[in-house]
């Protein structure tokens, strides 16, 4: 069964245009290896302070070490020496969900915040526009929309490039959208646009099935 073009069409600009968008959120560390060449050593852009710690507490539990762990002074959960829980401990979710990949395909921390980056961008474009485009019915100005509202939604939070221009010195971190750990906390939103683009999928299928079957002859 063949996609109709209009329906190919539809999702083509949802894809060019989540693509500028991970390109978009993947500059900052593009250019730090340019910049830095050969001599980049492993590292990773950051955007927000914070990182560095998540990092190493992901780095923590890459390395198989309990939940309750501490990444600044390297103390574990014991029973002789419990750890109370953190700001790390209780948002355990979206650090296993990055260290458990990590573990298996055997890649460091470093190297898991470099891609959940431009992941970071890819999935926050494809919900936007998967929204939109349940709302307004065109992919193609769902696309429009979705590149607004993430781009122009670091002018409306007081961040990103355009600031520099309305007020020098202040702290620029780029786009929101390309903060990993704001991206992270919204796993269980991401899961669900799975799970809705799944249903649109099959009702798609359901539907020229029924096109082609309209006497009710054929089984769906």
């Amino acid at each position: 069964m063949n996609a109709s073009p209009s329906y190919v069409l539809r999702y083509k600009w949802g894809a060019l245009a989540a693509l500028v968008i991970t390109l978009l959120s993947l500059m900052p560390q593009l250019r730090f290896w340019i910049v830095r060449g050969s001599h980049w050593n492993g590292a990773y852009t950051i955007l927000q302070l914070d990182e560095v710690l998540y990092s190493a507490y992901v780095s923590a539990l890459i390395d198989g070490r309990p939940r309750r762990n501490d990444p600044v002074s390297g103390r574990d959960d014991h029973p002789e020496a419990p750890l109370p829980e953190s700001l790390f401990s209780i948002q355990f979710v979206p650090a296993y969900a990055i260290a458990l990949p990590a573990r298996v395909l055997g890649i460091s921390a470093s190297t898991a915040f470099i891609v959940l980056m431009g992941a970071a961008g890819l999935l926050a474009s494809l919900s936007v526009w998967w929204l939109l485009t349940s709302i307004m019915g065109d992919g193609k100005f769902a696309a429009i929309g979705m590149l607004a509202v993430l781009c122009f939604g670091a002018l409306a939070a007081g961040q990103g490039l355009n600031w520099i221009i309305v007020k020098s010195g202040r702290e620029v971190s780029w786009l929101a959208v390309s903060q990993r750990l704001r991206t992270l906390r919204a796993v269980s939103l991401i899961l669900h646009v799975l799970r809705a683009g799944l249903e649109g999928i099959y009702n798609y299928f359901k539907e020229n099935r029924l096109h082609q079957c309209p006497s009710g002859g054929c089984d769906i």
